[in-house]
């Protein structure tokens, strides 16, 4: 979301031509063939507030890639005919796109967003918007694209993992050694304050067309950042008993009803400063014309649980899963694990990293009764998907050519949806009485050992 308003996708530009080239390893040879002729694999993404670089090796040369990797970062050539490689690299990432519906509903959420707000931008970039419009405009790509690597690549808000064979001292004198020589430029991380939706783009509907024949609705409310609040993290709580299947469960009514096959839900942070809370439901022939009904239930739910209040033995519940996760990890790649422990880095503090995804500490009822109080018609917006829109739909998403037609929701149906009352199919999950509060081998003491 720090691109410039006429170079939308600089940011993914910038992340493509970092690794390739660099001014130390200037023989032609790029990073990524250097990467895997050593057994290794490399990659990188660009989000709406971040870049992430990472790439895993042969671990006998492991200093060695460290080397390359952290030039890459220093004196980065920008040379014109790679810039040119890799806006046709990304249009190729765009058009890949085109046919992926997931890809579609995001930027689509995007471009419907308050156009002066950066996450309305079109981050992931194309020929048109790299190339295209700066040349109409008169705007130096490259130039540009130094301005960006010279604001933004700086030591102080960057962060690094390195999982290797060495033991820690060793690690920590060679990454010493080498990324000291990054810049700190003493910027400060972007932080967006103002939400991307305001009352304007509230209580409305939007009918879009998906590639695929798939039929799924979207009820998004706005929140604000809770990232401070990560021990006691409202919105897990509420996804948990939203996402709950059981008797008495938001699905468990819909499905009843023949109205959905499958439900998800929570929060989502595109950018620091704002955050959503959304629900992704997958609807049936029938509940694509019971929309209206559904978001009644959807609100008869948040009812019931403002009529019982946040309660302390399910956030227990909880916890004593996630603790399990913890301690009992499933495999994962290396690879995939430096990834995610960089990127946990720029959120939690140093001491809590590892532990901060997994463990809530805090219970804090309070702030599940703050973000409950957003769940609210007033501030709803909904997207509903469905080929059967083709014939309505007059309006088109400029980048990804999405047909859609927005509405707004008639007065009578958000009053209709604030008086929605209590529904008697809707309660709490039970407790789960095989949930283990505490797993160690415990010694059998009843055992009797006969020798022969």
């Amino acid at each position: 979301m720090s691109d410039p308003l006429d170079l939308q996708g600089l940011a993914h530009l910038c992340e493509h031509i970092m690794l390739p080239l660099n001014k130390q390893y200037c023989d032609g040879n790029y990073f990524d063939t250097y990467i895997l002729q050593n057994d290794g694999s490399t990659n990188a993404s660009t989000g709406l507030d971040y870049t992430n670089f990472y790439f895993d090796i042969n671990a006998e040369i492991l200093e060695e890639a460290l080397d390359k990797f952290v030039h890459c970062f220093l004196k980065p050539k920008f040379i014109d005919s790679i810039i040119e490689q890799e806006i046709e690299a990304i249009h190729c990432e765009f058009e890949d796109n085109l046919l992926n519906d997931d890809w579609r509903l995001e930027q689509f959420d995007k471009s419907s967003a308050n156009t002066k707000h950066p996450y309305s931008f079109f981050n992931i970039g194309n020929r048109e918007s790299l190339e295209t419009i700066p040349r109409i405009k008169k705007i130096d790509v490259r130039q540009e694209l130094i301005n960006f690597y010279n604001k933004w690549y700086s030591a102080n808000i960057m962060s690094l993992c390195v999982l290797g064979k060495e033991n820690i001292d060793k690690l920590e004198k060679i990454i010493s050694k080498l990324f000291i020589k990054v810049k700190n430029k003493n910027i400060e991380a972007p932080k967006w304050i103002e939400h991307p939706f305001n009352e304007e783009h509230f209580q409305y509907k939007w009918y879009i067309v998906p590639i695929y024949n798939t039929r799924q609705l979207s009820v998004t409310f706005p929140i604000p950042d809770i990232d401070e609040y990560y021990r006691s993290c409202p919105t897990i709580y509420l996804s948990y008993l939203f996402g709950h299947e059981g008797k008495g469960s938001l699905i468990s009514v819909l499905r009843e009803k023949n109205l959905c096959t499958s439900l998800n839900c929570g929060k989502s942070q595109p950018g620091k400063g704002f955050a959503f809370f959304s629900f992704e439901i997958l609807l049936t022939e029938k509940g694509i014309d019971y929309i209206d009904e559904i978001i009644e239930l959807i609100f008869q739910y948040i009812n019931m649980l403002k009529k019982v209040g946040p309660t302390q033995w399910i956030f227990n519940e909880y916890v004593s899963m996630q603790t399990m996760n913890f301690n009992n990890p499933n495999f994962f790649l290396p690879i995939s694990h430096v990834r995610e422990v960089a990127h946990d880095m720029q959120e939690y503090p140093i001491e809590e990293i590892l532990s901060a995804p997994y463990f809530l500490t805090k219970w804090e009822p309070n702030l599940i009764n703050l973000i409950i109080h957003y769940l609210k018609p007033q501030n709803i917006r909904v997207k509903i998907m469905a080929q059967d829109f083709e014939n309505i739909t007059t309006e088109v998403e400029p980048w990804y050519k999405i047909k859609f037609e927005k509405l707004k929701i008639p007065e009578n149906i958000i009053e209709q949806w604030n008086n929605a009352g209590d529904n008697c199919n809707f309660k709490l999950p039970d407790k789960n009485e095989l949930i283990p509060f505490e797993i160690a081998l415990k010694l059998d003491t009843t055992s009797v050992f006969l020798n022969f």
